[in-house]
């Protein structure tokens, strides 16, 4: 048995990677980026196969990530890990700086920059799996990473709670009660 909850307690981060291709800019959330090697600085990237962004990345080669602070708010994440690039304009409104790729670098809401060059790639089912060397990095400001179990604790909206109200119908003569659960169907 698998239970999906004990992957919440990895230690996932929260991350926007951007993309550029044919002069459009895209972006998706993921919570998969590590630094697998000090030298060349290489980080493994996964992105879900169904994402826009995934199949730019593997066209275009080059992508931005900013790592996103702990005091982001919900709207941020939900413009880009919510909707879909192909219904949605992702940055409508928006001019972010670029990095040195040409690739769109925004910096609400981010610590830290890492703008990186596909190596290669690996078929993990679900998501591909992107190996590439840091080009570029910077430091934007010292707050809080976000973590994804913060997220879900703290960021992500709860759904509402289960309406508790019944229905009920009484008879006004022997004063009988039946509830909505236990009409017959």
């Amino acid at each position: 048995m698998i239970d999906n909850k004990a992957l919440h307690k990895l230690g996932y981060g929260l991350y926007l990677v951007t993309v550029r291709e044919n002069g459009r800019d895209n972006g998706c959330i993921v919570n998969t980026l590590i630094q697998v090697s000090g030298s060349p600085a290489t980080l493994a990237l996964a992105i879900n196969k169904e994402n826009l962004t995934h199949d730019m990345l593997l066209r275009t080669g080059v992508f931005t990530a900013g790592i996103l602070t702990a005091d982001t708010p919900y709207d941020y994440i939900a413009r880009f890990g919510m909707q879909s690039g192909r219904e949605a304009d992702k940055f409508s409104g928006l001019t972010p700086p670029r990095g040195e790729n040409g690739v769109a670098a925004p910096e609400d809401h981010v610590c830290a920059l890492l703008s990186g060059k596909v190596l290669d790639t690996m078929d993990c089912g679900s998501h591909t799996l992107f190996r590439a060397e840091i080009t570029e990095s910077k430091v934007l400001n010292s707050k809080t990473p976000v973590t994804y179990a913060e997220y879900h604790a703290r960021i992500k909206p709860k759904a509402a709670p289960a309406r508790t109200e019944k229905t009920v119908w009484r008879c006004t003569i022997c004063g009988y009660e039946e509830t909505a659960e236990t009409l017959p169907e």
